[in-house]
């Protein structure tokens, strides 16, 4: 089993058109989860892809499959998406002190603080961001 998450934000204010109806529709869906369920003994897979809106839980699969619990926090601590009944929703990948989810799409990609290893202090830290040089325009000329 493996489950993944892709943010639409990008797509929701494209109009998409379908060629068979002739309909136009808005995609008004923010978040497309992605679970690919293999099976090795029948040599069959299976993809299935539910539509979220934002603020939208999701049903915990860990009853099915006892790996889920690990992929439902990772898609939590990347995407912001919650899976309802999921006894154990922490951080997995991102420092516990982290605001945000950093795979969203409307995610600061330029912050004010970055995060470095100290080895004075011998632990993480948290500090203002540092330019390593000045913004230089080049100019070729051909």
């Amino acid at each position: 089993m493996d489950l993944t998450s892709i943010d639409l934000i990008a797509l929701n204010a494209l109009i998409v058109s379908t060629f068979e109806s002739g309909k136009i529709f808005i995609n008004k869906a923010r978040f497309l989860l992605v679970y690919n369920l293999v099976s090795f003994t029948y040599n069959f897979r299976v993809q299935l892809l539910v539509k979220l809106q934002n603020p939208e839980l999701f049903l915990t699969t860990t009853f099915l499959f006892k790996s889920a619990q690990w992929l439902e926090r990772e898609v939590w601590d990347l995407f912001g998406l919650i899976a309802a009944r999921n006894k154990d929703l922490r951080r997995i990948i991102t420092d516990y002190g982290f605001e945000g989810h950093p795979l969203r799409k409307d995610f600061p990609v330029i912050g004010f603080f970055e995060l470095l290893y100290n080895e004075a202090f011998k632990r993480i830290i948290y500090g203002p961001v540092e330019m390593m040089q000045e913004f230089r325009l080049f100019k070729f000329k051909y």
